[in-house]
């Protein structure tokens, strides 16, 4: 359903005091998801369109961390991405402060959305990066090996989980540890790319 120009604008700028985008980047990512969502029926944008774009311009490749990125960007009430959606998700993604990133990261990590990232979770997000690399039994300690460091270095009141307070703190003092669980976020120089294609100088 197509806007009128009044509501439109409107509509950017309610984006504008949403993101770290100028009117001009909001215009383009809007095109851009229109033309991602394209002749469908829906117009949301849909998982595996999604995944295309995650894996085409930001070269990500686990399944897992790419469904729940996509979780992470539907925040409007909806389990479909919303061009609003498109827009504050890419915010993030690109623009984002460490806040944001450390918010955005542990809802990607936080599997079932209790406010905690369990072993079980941790276990489901750092198996496919070993589970490649080495045979099973082997794959399958390695697995609980980082489990233990992961927990030795996030959980900070030692219950054997990570609640947001441990991650935060835990980011702040190093923000190395911000994607320990898996990559849910662009590497700065795809970042710059990205951006550089239709950013105004």
């Amino acid at each position: 359903i197509s806007m009128s120009a009044k509501s439109h604008s409107k509509f950017v700028v309610s984006l504008l005091r949403e993101t770290h985008f100028s009117r001009d980047e909001v215009e383009t990512l809007l095109i851009i998801y229109n033309q991602l969502i394209g002749k469908s029926d829906s117009d949301k944008l849909n998982p595996n369109k999604f995944k295309e774009v995650l894996h085409s311009t930001f070269t990500m490749t686990d399944d897992l961390m790419m469904e729940r990125i996509y979780q992470g960007f539907a925040t409007h009430g909806e389990t479909a991405i919303t061009s609003a959606d498109f827009v504050c998700g890419m915010s993030i993604f690109l623009k984002g402060t460490l806040e944001e990133h450390t918010q955005f990261c542990f809802k990607v990590y936080d599997l079932n959305g209790d406010g905690y990232i369990s072993k079980e979770e941790m276990y489901h997000l750092l198996k496919n990066s070993l589970v490649k690399h080495a045979p099973d039994e082997d794959a399958e300690e390695g697995v609980k090996d980082l489990i233990e460091l992961v927990c030795k270095k996030l959980d900070m009141d030692h219950d054997g989980r990570i609640s947001y307070d441990d991650f935060s703190k835990s980011v702040a003092k190093d923000p190395l540890v911000l994607q320990i669980l898996g990559q849910c976020l662009p590497s700065i120089e795809l970042r710059e790319i990205f951006l550089s294609t239709f950013s105004v100088k």
